[in-house]
């Protein structure tokens, strides 16, 4: 079964130091978010990819969508947030369930994304377990926050694939309530559910992150990106 995949590409990557978008940052000559995009375009089970791009940047990813032939892709304006990106692109999603792709995490391969359509669950999202940083909940008092368990922390990753109608009806309860802090869209979904105590349970999966499958938000993720790239 196909799924379409709402891709990333709206943001202004202004924490990279960068003076253009990062999606359009060159590696070995192609802008970064060719390499994901190129991975999707070759997937038979990716049926259309819905870009939110930046809307001062429509012909430039018009241009780079063409030059690199990744026929699959339609330009959707993205919004003042990646929240508002992704619901943006929503209405055109013609199956039933999406996997949610950033432009910033380039380093996916065919074969993770196919484990995560293969994986026995609605909600499917990558996640990095154990974790090794440290976690501290911060009290609205002096002294009044605690240390989280590493072992009851998980951090989540994209992709991810959910059930398109459930997505909507969270992003459109999120506006309801005029929230639009969400990171990614599990956590979305996760708190909608809580909210408004649907009936219907949702089988959760969650698949281990490969290592390589990291965001790139700072300038020196830029400097480690070409080598990673390469290797692949």
């Amino acid at each position: 079964m196909s799924v379409d995949c709402i891709f990333l590409a709206a943001g202004e990557g202004t924490r990279t130091g960068l003076m253009y978008p990062k999606q359009f940052h060159p590696v070995y000559g192609k802008p970064l978010m060719i390499y994901p995009l190129s991975v999707l375009q070759e997937m038979w089970e990716i049926k259309h990819i819905w870009v939110a791009a930046n809307p001062d940047y429509l012909q430039n990813t018009e241009e780079a969508l063409q030059r690199y032939k990744i026929s699959k892709a339609k330009i959707v304006p993205g919004g003042s947030s990646r929240q508002i990106s992704v619901f943006n692109c929503l209405d055109n999603v013609t199956t039933k369930r999406v996997i949610i792709q950033p432009a910033s995490r380039p380093h996916i391969s065919a074969g993770f994304i196919r484990r995560l359509l293969d994986a026995d669950g609605e909600l499917v999202t990558p996640v990095e377990k154990p974790v090794y940083s440290l976690f501290f909940r911060m009290g609205s008092l002096p002294g009044a926050g605690y240390h989280l368990a590493r072992e009851e922390v998980s951090v989540l990753h994209c992709p991810q694939l959910l059930p398109t109608q459930l997505l909507i009806d969270a992003h459109r309860h999120a506006q309801a309530e005029q929230l639009y802090q969400f990171p990614e869209d599990f956590s979305l979904i996760a708190w909608y559910l809580n909210s408004v105590k649907l009936k219907k349970v949702y089988n959760q999966v969650f698949v281990t992150n490969p290592g390589e499958n990291q965001k790139v938000t700072y300038s020196g993720d830029l400097l480690q990106l070409g080598d990673v790239l390469n290797e692949n």
